[in-house]
């Protein structure tokens, strides 16, 4: 018994493939993935993760800046 040949994309047909398709698509090794949407809980800790970074560097007075602050 022989499998179907599964026809990998790239970047450019990935891109023309998902332009106006409904939900989040990403491309993983050459195949589209439906994504699951974001959860609240995970913005949230995105979120803090982020305030945390910019107080730490902030506190540490090192010579650099963060995106968000």
């Amino acid at each position: 018994m022989s499998e179907a040949a599964v026809k990998l994309m790239d970047v450019d047909e990935f891109l023309a493939w998902a332009e106006g398709r409904e939900g989040k698509w990403e491309l993983h090794d050459g195949t589209a993935i439906a994504m699951a949407p974001e959860r609240v809980l995970h913005v949230r800790v995105k979120t803090f993760a982020a305030i945390a970074l910019v107080n730490a560097v902030r506190r540490a007075g090192a010579p650099c800046d963060t995106v968000f602050g």
